[in-house]
């Protein structure tokens, strides 16, 4: 049972790393592609964006979060790597 906890508290703490991954590609577009291709290369897929809260920390590279706009109806897709 000791087992059982421990293994779900790694997986809540690696389904949050992956949300923070996620929020980032929202905030820095430009860095998406690759991003996607580092984690797919480790089988991994980031969680659909479109249940992911922003977190009200604005990222330091972005002045304003105004300008970020994200498109609620996109389907969540697994990304292909050639």
């Amino acid at each position: 049972m000791r087992k059982d906890i421990s293994t779900r508290e790694i997986e809540e703490q690696n389904l949050l790393g992956l949300q923070r991954i996620t929020e980032f590609t929202i905030r820095h577009v430009e860095a998406e592609v690759y991003v996607k291709k580092l984690i797919a290369t480790k089988n991994i897929v980031l969680p659909c964006a479109q249940h992911i809260k922003l977190s009200p920390a604005p990222s330091l590279c972005d002045s304003s979060r105004s300008s970020l706009s994200f498109n609620q109806s996109k389907k969540c897709q697994r990304m292909k790597v050639s």
